[in-house]
C-alpha cells in the first residue's frame, strides 16, 4: 500500500518470535542446549544409547503392568511410552491408569500421583477434552490441583483454571496464578503473584521468565531484561529461557550483549540447533550483514526440517523469503509467488499467512487472505490476529473495521512502530478522528523508533490536528533525504496546513513527478488526495480560486480498476461521507 500518508508494507515488526511467549509453571521443559566436545557421529551415538535405554525401560514397564495392572504401574507404562513418543500406546495406558485410580476411589498419595501423571500424558498428546472429563471424575486434592488448572487453561477456561488452585498456597501456585493473569493480558495483575512466588523460591526460572514478559509489556524493559537474565542463570540448560533472554536483548538494542551470550554458548560447545542459528542470523541482520544472515537462515531451515520442527521450519522459511525481498535479492513478483507456494505447502503457520497477506494488494485478494487467516486465528497471538484482520479490512475498503483492527493491533503491540503507523493511518486518514490519532502520534514520537513510515504518518496527523509547524520540523529532513514520492507529498500537505500554499503545492508537484515514474495509479491517487486535503483544510473556501487552480496537480483520470485498489476505496469512503465529488478535483 502506498499513498499520501501510507508507506509501502506496514506489517508486524518481528515475525521470528513472540516476546509474549509465557512459560507454564509445573510443565516439563527439557534442555535443548546440548553441550559436549563430541563430534556429530558421537552425538548421534549418544542419542542412540538414550533411545535404546528408553526402549528397555518401556519393555520393562510393559512386563510389570501386565503382571500387576495397578494405577501406579499403568501410569509408569504411560510415561515410558510417552518418552518414546508412542502416542496411542501412551494414551491408552493413561486411560487405563485413570480407571484404576477411580476404582480405588482416588485416595492415597500414590494413586493421586498416578492420576496426575496419566492426565498429563493425555494433555501431552492433545486429548484435552478427555483429560478434562477424566479429571472431573476424580476427587479434589492438592496433588491434582495444578494439573486441573492446566487442563482448564488448555480449554481456554481461565476462570475454572484459577478456581482449580484457589485456596492453595505456595510458590508454585502463586507462580501459576501470575501465569494465568499474564496469559489473559493482565500483566499488571500478574506481577504481585510472580513476585510472591519469587520471595518463596528466588531461583524459580518459570516465575522469572513470566515476570520478564509482564514487565516488558508494561514498558519496563530494563527490569524485563534483568529478570530474563536471572531466569537463564537459574536454569542454564533451558533453551527457551536462553532464547527469550537474547530476544529481549536484541529487541532493546543491546546487540553487543547478544553477541557475548552467543560467544559464551559457543565456547561452552553448545551444539547449535535451528533456533540458535536464527538468533545468530538476526544479530547479523541488525548490523546489515545480509549475506551472512541469509546463509545462516538457509542452514536453519534445513536443520529445522532435520529436527522435525515443522513450525520452526515454516517460520524460518517465511522470514527467509521476506528478507530476501527486503534486501533486494528477489522481486516483489518472486516474493508474492514464493509466499503463495509456501502457504499452499504449510497453510497452518501464522508467519507464513502473514507474509502471504503482505503480498496481497487488491480488494479481490481479501477473500484468500480471510480464508488463510481463519486457519491460524485460534493459535496465533492477539497482535498477529489483529494485524491479519486489519489487512482484510483494508483490502475490502472498510474504513470503520480497519480503524478498529488497527487500534487492536496497536494496543496488543504498543512497542511495534508498524502497529502505531497503521493506527495513525486508519484513525486519522481513514476515519478523520484526528484527536485520537494525535494521542497515538505523541506517544509514538516519544516512545518508538521513528521509521520512515512512522515519521510520515505522525507528521500527517500532527498537520491535520493543527500542529503543522511541528510536523514540518519532524518530516522535512527525512523527506529531503528520500528519493520516493510519499514523504514529499506528506510534506506538501504539512506546508498547506501551515498556510504556505506555494511551497505546499510545489512539493505536491515534485512528488507527482516522482510518482509518475513509478506508476500512473499513484499519480492519480495523489491528485485525488490533494483535492480532498484542500477541502479538509478549507483551502477551497479561503484561498483564491485562481491560485488554487493554477498551482494544483493536473487532473488525472481514475484507473479503470480503481475499485480494486484499497487506497482509492479509502479515499472514496471519505468523499461519500462528506458529499465530495468523485473523483475529487480542484
Amino acid at each position: 500500500m502506498a499513498a499520501s500518508g501510507v508507506l509501502e508494507d506496514i506489517r508486524p515488526a518481528d515475525l521470528f518470535t513472540d516476546r509474549n511467549e509465557l512459560v507454564r509453571p509445573g510443565q516439563s521443559y527439557p534442555s535443548s542446549l546440548v553441550k559436549g566436545s563430541t563430534g556429530a557421529d558421537k552425538a548421534r551415538t549418544l542419542a542412540d544409547q538414550i533411545f535404546q535405554s528408553a526402549k528397555r525401560s518401556r519393555d520393562a514397564a510393559i512386563a510389570i503392568a501386565a503382571e500387576s495392572p495397578t494405577a501406579t504401574t499403568l501410569a509408569a507404562l504411560a510415561q515410558a511410552h510417552a518418552v518414546l513418543d508412542e502416542a496411542d500406546a501412551a494414551s491408552d495406558a493413561a486411560r487405563r491408569a485413570l480407571e484404576a485410580c477411580k476404582a480405588s476411589a482416588g485416595t492415597g498419595a500414590a494413586t493421586q500421583s498416578s492420576a496426575r501423571i496419566a492426565l498429563e500424558v493425555l494433555l501431552r498428546f492433545g486429548h484435552v477434552a478427555d483429560a478434562h472429563k477424566q479429571a472431573g471424575d476424580l476427587p479434589d486434592s492438592r496433588s491434582l490441583a495444578l494439573t486441573r488448572a492446566m487442563i482448564a487453561d488448555d480449554l481456554g477456561l481461565s476462570e475454572e483454571s484459577l478456581a482449580a488452585i484457589d485456596g492453595y498456597e505456595g510458590a508454585l501456585y502463586d507462580s501459576y496464578r501470575g501465569y494465568l493473569h499474564a496469559s489473559r493480558g493482565g500483566f499488571r495483575d500478574a506481577i504481585p503473584f510472580l513476585r510472591a512466588a519469587l520471595r518463596d523460591a528466588p531461583g524459580d526460572p518459570d516465575a522469572l521468565a513470566n515476570l520478564s514478559v509482564a514487565l516488558w509489556n508494561l514498558g519496563s524493559k530494563r527490569k524485563a531484561v534483568a529478570a530474563a537474565m536471572r531466569a537463564t542463570r537459574s536454569a542454564p540448560g533451558r533453551k527457551d529461557l536462553s532464547m527469550q533472554f537474547m530476544e529481549l536483548l536484541l529487541a532493546s538494542g543491546q546487540d553487543d550483549r547478544v553477541a557475548a551470550e552467543i560467544r559464551t554458548l559457543t565456547d561452552a560447545k553448545v551444539i547449535p540447533d535451528s533456533q540458535f542459528l536464527v538468533m545468530q542470523a538476526r544479530l547479523h541482520l541488525a548490523s546489515d550483514e545480509h549475506a551472512r544472515a541469509l546463509t545462516l537462515l538457509d542452514r536453519a531451515v534445513r536443520l529445522a526440517r532435520d529436527e522435525g520442527d515443522r513450525t520452526g521450519e515454516a517460520t524460518i522459511a517465511a522470514n527467509l523469503l521476506a528478507i530476501r525481498f527486503d534486501v533486494g535479492r528477489i522481486s516483489f513478483t518472486e516474493f508474492a509467488s514464493g509466499a503463495a507456494k509456501l502457504l499452499s505447502r504449510i497453510p497452518d503457520n501464522d508467519v507464513v499467512v502473514i507474509n502471504f497477506a503482505r503480498t496481497r494488494t487488491r480488494r479481490s485478494h481479501a477473500k484468500s487472505v480471510r480464508k488463510a487467516a481463519e486457519r491460524v486465528s485460534a493459535h496465533t497471538t492477539l497482535a498477529r490476529r489483529a494485524y491479519l484482520n486489519h489487512v482484510i479490512a483494508f483490502l475490502e475498503g472498510d474504513n470503520e473495521h480497519a480503524g478498529r483492527t488497527a487500534v487492536e493491533w496497536f494496543e496488543a503491540e504498543p512497542t511495534d512502530p508498524n502497529a502505531a503507523a497503521a493506527a495513525l493511518v486508519a484513525l486519522g486518514i481513514g476515519l478523520e478522528r484526528w484527536d485520537e490519532a494525535e494521542k497515538i502520534a505523541d506517544y509514538a514520537r516519544a516512545q518508538l523508533p521513528l521509521t520512515p513510515a512512522l515519521a510520515n504518518n505522525i507528521s500527517y496527523v500532527l498537520a491535520m490536528a493543527g500542529r503543522a509547524d511541528e510536523a514540518i520540523k519532524l518530516l522535512e529532513p527525512a523527506a529531503e533525504a528520500d528519493s520516493g514520492f510519499v514523504l514529499r507529498a506528506t510534506l506538501g500537505l504539512c506546508y498547506l496546513a501551515a498556510g504556505d500554499l506555494d511551497t505546499g503545492m510545489r512539493l505536491y508537484r515534485e512528488a507527482a513527478a516522482r510518482a509518475e515514474k513509478d506508476d500512473h495509479h499513484w499519480c492519480s491517487l495523489m491528485t485525488a488526495y490533494q483535492a480532498v486535503v484542500t477541502r479538509q483544510l478549507d483551502l477551497d473556501k479561503t484561498a483564491p480560486a485562481q491560485v488554487l487552480e493554477a498551482s494544483a496537480l493536473i487532473p488525472q483520470d481514475l484507473p479503470e480498476d480503481w475499485a480494486n485498489w484499497p487506497d482509492f476505496l479509502r479515499l472514496h469512503h471519505i468523499c461519500v461521507k462528506h458529499g465530495y465529488d468523485w473523483p475529487p478535483h480542484l
